[in-house]
Parts: C-alpha cells; sequence; structure tokens
C-alpha cells in the first residue's frame, strides 16, 4: 500500500474498508517496522494481514497474519499460470459471466455468440447476479435450466444410494438393473429438494467440477463454480427490517381455540398482511386485543372498534411452517394447502424495547460496525439480545476474559494514548493563554510609562514578520487550531506596539538604543531644594501604586493561564484518543514554517543587544516569561498529539523555531535577573554611602 494512499485512509476511518469483506493489507519494510498499514492507529504484523475490524470498542484494530495467503496468489502470479474463464483482467462483466448476453463483442474472439459451448457460457466462479442486467440475468437463469436433466440425474443416484444402503441395513437387495449398477433414474421431486439445505446441489456443482477438470488440457487454473451457483436466498437482518421495512396496520387476535399454541408462551397473536404474525407482550405497551364477543353480544350497544389495533414492522424473515404444496383436484381448481406462515413483528413506536435490536448506535458509525461478529465470513452475524452498554458486547467479553500479554499491552498503550490526548489539550489551551496575555503587560507598561524605550524597533519588526508567516503556513498545512488562533491573534499585537512605538516615540524624542533617562549632557547638577524633595517624595508614592498596579496585571494574566490549562485538562479527560491527525503539507507551507521560524529566532538578538545598554529598563518581563511558557506547552502539544515520524517532520519547522526563542527568551530573562540584582546591589552600597 503506497504512502499517500495511507494517508487518504487516515483522513477518513472507513475509506475503502467493508467489514462484510476480508481484505488483505500490505506495506513495505520500513512502512511495517513502523506499522503503517493504512489505519489511523499502528499495526504489528507482518508482510500481509487480513482485517476484522478497524476500530472496535476497545479503540484497536483487530487483525490477523495472512503471509501465507498472500504468498499463494504471488506464486500463482509468478508461474503465469493462466486462470480458466477469465479472458482479461479489465474485460466486463458479462464477458466472463454471460458472452451471449453482452451487447458488445468479448475480448477473445473465440467466445462469440455463435458459441454457447464455449467456457464462458458456464457458470463463472462467482457470478455477481446484482451486477447483471435484466437480458444477462434470464440467460443466466436459462442455462440453470438447462442442467436441471443433469441435477435431476444426480439425485436419482443419490436417492438409489440411500435406498441400497438401507437396505443392506436391512439385509435385503437393492433395487438396481441387471448388471447389478443402482437405478439413477428414480423418480425425484425437485420442488421438494429445493426446500431443504444446499449441500446436494453444491455436491452436484463439485461433480461438474471435476468432469470440467477432467476435459481441461494444458496448464490452466480451471476456477471452481459457486458454492450455490451464485444465487442468495437471504433475508434483511432485524435491525434493517425495523429501520427500513415501512410499518403495516395490524390487529391484536385474542386468545382462542384456532390461537392456542400463543397461549403457553409470551406471545400474542398478530393479523397482518393477511398473515397470522408474534410479538413479544413487551412490546404491546399493554394494549387490549380486539373484542370480537361484543360483535355477537346484542347487549353491547357499542364496541371499541380500535382496539388492538396498531402499525407493526416486521423484525424477523417470513419462516414456512409446512411447505405448501400445490395440488390439482377433481373440480380443476389449484388450491394451497398444509401451509403455516409465522411472523415476528414489533409495534412500530417501541422500537427501543426490541429484543432482537442488536445495538442502540446508529446505522454506519463506528460503534455500530463494532458490534458486528467479523470472524464469520458472511459478515452478517450480530450479537443476539438488548445491549446496553459496550460492557455486554460479545466481543468485548471476548476480550475481557483474554489476560494475556498482548492484550494487556493493548490496553495499556491505549490508556497512555488517551492520556496523552488529554494533556496535549490542555497543553494547546495553556498555550492559547499564554499567548494571549502575553502581550498585555508590555502594552500597559508603555501606556503607564507613556514610553516604549524598553523594547527595540527591530525586535518587534522582525517579530511581526516571523508572525505573518507563520500565519500564512498554518493555513497552508492545517495546523492545530490553537496555533491558527493565536497566530492572528499576536499578529494585531504586535501591530499595537508598533502603533504605542511611533506614538510614545514621536512624544519623548527617545532614539534607538538610547538610555531613556531624562539628563542632558553638559547640563550641571544642581542642588535639591524643598520643592524637589517633595516632588521626589510624590514620584515614590506615584511608582509604588505603578507597580502594585503591574503586580496586579500580572497576577491576572498567571491566573487566567493555570485556571484555563487545569479546565481544559478536566473537560477532555474522557475524550477519545482519535490517533495522529492528518497530514497536510506542501512545499510552499514548509518554506513558510522555515521563513517564520528563522524570523523568530533572529528578532531576539536586536533585543538582548539593546538589554546591553538600557539594563532591562521599560521591559516588562512577563512578555518573555509568558512566551517562554507558551512556546514549551506549544511544544509539549505536539508531542503529546502525536511522535508519529511523519508528523513531527510537518511540523519541524514550528518546533525549530519555538525550541530555538525558547532558549533566547531565557537568555533575555538572565540579563534581567543580572541587572535587577546589579542595581540592587548598587543602591545598597549607596544607602550605606550615605
Amino acid at each position: 500500500m503506497s504512502n499517500s494512499f495511507a494517508k487518504i485512509l487516515q483522513r477518513s476511518k472507513f475509506a475503502s474498508y467493508d467489514p462484510a469483506i476480508a481484505q488483505t493489507y500490505t506495506a513495505s519494510r520500513a512502512q511495517r517496522q513502523r506499522g503503517e498499514y493504512g489505519f489511523k492507529r499502528g499495526v504489528i504484523g507482518g508482510e500481509s494481514i487480513r482485517v476484522k475490524s478497524q476500530d472496535n470498542e476497545l479503540g484497536a484494530v483487530d487483525y490477523s497474519n495472512t503471509t501465507g495467503d498472500a504468498k499463494v496468489v504471488q506464486r500463482i502470479s509468478d508461474m503465469r499460470v493462466p486462470v480458466h474463464g477469465v479472458s482479461s483482467a479489465v474485460a466486463p462483466y458479462s464477458s466472463y459471466s454471460d458472452s451471449n448476453s453482452s451487447s458488445s463483442a468479448p475480448p477473445c474472439a473465440k467466445h462469440t455468440h455463435d458459441n454457447p459451448d464455449s467456457p464462458l457460457a458456464s457458470l463463472s466462479t462467482r457470478p455477481d447476479i446484482e451486477a447483471m442486467s435484466a437480458d444477462e440475468f434470464r440467460r443466466y437463469v436459462a442455462r440453470l435450466h438447462e442442467r436441471r436433466p443433469a441435477f435431476r440425474s444426480f439425485l436419482g443416484k443419490l436417492a438409489g444410494e440411500r435406498a441400497a444402503a438401507v437396505a443392506a441395513m436391512r439385509g435385503q437387495k437393492s433395487e438396481g438393473g441387471q448388471d447389478g449398477k443402482l437405478n439413477t433414474h428414480t423418480p425425484v421431486d425437485l420442488y421438494a429438494a429445493a426446500q431443504t439445505d444446499a449441500y446436494t446441489y453444491q455436491q452436484f456443482l463439485k461433480q461438474e467440477q471435476r468432469k470440467r477438470v477432467d476435459e481441461q488440457r494444458g496448464q490452466v487454473l480451471v476456477s471452481n463454480m459457486h458454492a450455490n451457483g451464485g444465487l442468495r436466498y437471504s433475508h434483511p437482518s432485524p435491525i434493517e427490517s425495523a429501520r427500513f421495512t415501512p410499518p403495516l396496520p395490524g390487529r391484536i387476535l385474542p386468545h382462542s381455540p384456532t390461537t392456542r399454541n400463543f397461549a403457553n408462551r409470551q406471545k400474542k397473536p398478530i393479523a397482518l398482511a393477511g398473515l397470522v404474525a408474534t410479538t413479544d407482550m413487551s412490546n404491546l405497551h399493554n394494549m387490549s386485543a380486539t373484542d370480537f364477543a361484543g360483535a355477537k353480544d346484542s347487549t353491547s350497544a357499542r364496541r371499541d372498534e380500535k382496539a388492538g389495533t396498531a402499525n407493526f414492522r416486521v423484525v424477523e424473515k417470513a419462516s414456512v411452517g409446512k411447505v405448501p404444496r400445490v395440488v390439482h383436484n377433481h373440480s380443476g381448481k389449484n388450491t394451497l394447502e398444509g401451509a403455516f406462515i409465522h411472523l415476528d413483528v414489533v409495534e412500530a413506536g417501541s422500537l427501543e424495547k426490541m429484543h432482537h435490536f442488536a445495538t442502540a448506535f446508529p446505522i454506519g458509525s463506528p460503534e455500530y460496525v463494532s458490534t458486528f461478529e467479523k470472524d464469520k465470513p458472511s459478515g452478517r452475524s450480530r450479537p443476539t439480545g438488548f445491549l446496553v452498554g459496550a460492557q455486554d458486547l460479545p466481543l468485548y467479553q471476548k476480550k475481557r476474559m483474554n489476560r494475556d500479554g498482548e492484550n494487556a499491552t493493548r490496553i495499556s498503550e491505549m490508556m497512555k494514548a488517551a492520556r496523552g490526548s488529554t494533556f496535549s489539550a490542555a497543553s494547546g489551551w495553556i498555550s492559547i493563554l499564554s499567548w494571549f496575555v502575553v502581550y498585555s503587560p508590555q502594552i500597559y507598561e508603555n501606556y503607564v510609562l507613556q514610553s516604549a524605550s524598553g523594547l527595540s524597533l527591530t525586535f518587534v519588526v522582525i517579530w511581526l514578520l516571523g508572525d505573518i508567516t507563520n500565519l500564512v503556513g498554518g493555513f497552508m498545512v492545517h495546523l492545530l487550531p490553537p496555533m491558527l488562533i493565536l497566530a492572528l491573534y499576536y499578529t494585531a499585537c504586535d501591530v499595537i506596539l508598533l502603533w504605542q512605538m511611533w506614538i510614545y516615540r514621536g512624544n519623548n524624542g527617545i532614539s534607538e538604543g538610547g538610555s531613556g533617562s531624562g539628563s542632558e549632557e553638559g547640563v550641571a547638577p544642581t542642588h535639591p531644594t524643598e520643592s524637589d524633595r517633595l516632588l521626589s517624595v510624590q514620584e515614590q508614592h506615584r511608582h509604588q501604586q505603578q507597580e502594585s498596579h503591574q503586580l496586579f496585571v500580572n497576577l491576572l494574566c498567571t491566573a487566567l493561564v493555570v485556571f484555563g490549562g487545569a479546565l481544559s485538562f478536566i473537560l477532555n479527560a474522557d475524550k477519545e484518543y482519535m490517533g495522529t491527525p492528518p497530514l497536510h503539507s506542501t512545499p510552499t507551507a514548509q518554506f513558510a514554517g522555515w521563513t517564520s521560524a528563522v524570523l523568530y529566532i533572529l528578532s531576539r538578538f536586536p533585543q538582548i543587544i539593546k538589554n546591553t545598554h538600557t539594563h532591562c529598563d521599560g521591559l516588562s518581563i512577563p512578555l518573555f516569561a509568558f512566551a517562554l511558557c507558551g512556546n514549551c506547552s506549544y511544544v509539549a502539544q505536539v508531542l503529546f498529539e502525536s511522535t508519529d515520524g511523519d508528523y513531527l517532520w510537518i511540523n519541524m519547522s514550528w518546533l525549530v523555531g519555538t525550541i530555538g526563542t525558547v532558549l533566547l527568551d531565557l537568555v533575555v530573562l538572565s540579563q534581567f535577573a543580572y541587572y535587577r540584582y546589579r542595581d540592587s546591589c548598587l543602591k545598597q552600597e549607596t544607602d550605606e554611602a550615605d
């Protein structure tokens, strides 16, 4: 299976999977080492596997190794042995099913309309009745009718063999010809034989197949005939009947001598569509039967004619208790005698109480499919009984009873994956909230100081370019929603910072790389006066208020991040693990991602250089603290989401840019700590000198 097709399967859980068909999946050696067979979960298998369930109730893939089957197919292909009955791999259905009914000439010239005895005109391996046109099906049935004499002779031979065996057991002589052979012309009723199982018919087809093999010459593989000639007599499942059959009006019948066979069981007779059907009493909601006695009672002037009437749906196939036989009597009329037809129904409004309702999940949902027993070839067997939860499913019971190491390992891996999904969601929201509040302290400090001298203009411009390229690349590769949301947000915040730098720098005239002090060179310091001391006290008091307000803003932002992360963890605690996310990548998107990574890393260097001149004055340290928290939580989100190699490679540019900025943000934080410690030491020395 190619890698591109595997990605398609990862995007759609049931892209090409049919639980009713046994499918074999293969993978290359490198992909097998990683467990990549095209499913959303890893599978450790051989060269080929047969998938029974793509997603069962335990969230795992049920499969079995079919390396031997694949080798048989490969061996036949390597031998280049032609297969009898198929002239071309791309031939239309009619070319190997019914050449006489095809509107166009078959691919092989020798199989023409003038050659009805050609191999292609015989029974094919598995004739698809649904794919035939009306004319093809008519001709197909006509060919089956041509085999009736041979089939009748075969049944007569079997009847003669049985009679001979019974006679031998009784010590009697068998009835046969003069040469001692069995009588192969024993009269056989084909209609009666059709009511039995298909074993005798399958034996007849095997006999015909042996004749074909004996007549065949050369190295040609003769395909086996279908077990029952391709004619399937199946009935819809109870769930399909209850969902898709129209409700029919019926009437509940009272127990009477004619229906006394219903009295000893929990069934009620129902008159429906000219038949006597049955239903469980729990499906009737305490409905009363029809009061037929009231019609004969002259004292009853009024009788409830609606009593016992309701709409019913058929939930079980009609079973014939006794075979009806059409006979010709002396009156010249055909009569149908001896027919007993039983039909199970349920009230149309009581589907939730139907005992044959195998699962309460919608048809086609993963929960519905996981309740199938796919070990059987038919794929239509379902657990019996009304199932309330997954713990009652037979497949779950079988898994729970299996205590071997392999099952324990699968369960532990699924639990680990579920925890990873929860941590990934929590980390994602921590990243969103960290980047949501990262600009708030700096914008607030610029507003209070009426200055943006602490920020490097080059730092903000490069950061804005990185945000823009990150946003473009994120949309191209369908990045995680948290990154797309915050990319839009902090692009707008970059614009706000640039606007503040333009407004405040125009007012105070501080140049790039300035110290931010208001003293001018060449002006000698003067001795402080009383008014200067009063202004100094007021300035100190105002500075303390600003610091308290700044501390409140920082604490509020921190509390928001912590609360959001905890709330996200709680809400996603029971979230189902969905496996590796779909992968989307283009060269343009990868270029944008790597460009943004380089810009993010380069943006920190101008700020680090400026901090050596300004000593981090006017710089809000929570700006880099929350940026550090947001970057770390984003890396954690990606790693918790999946450690698949392809997934990490697509997100590698964002991971490299994030890790690089984390290291440089640590440098900025160390600068801030160093200069604060140095200022504290200088102030302490000044106080001691005074």
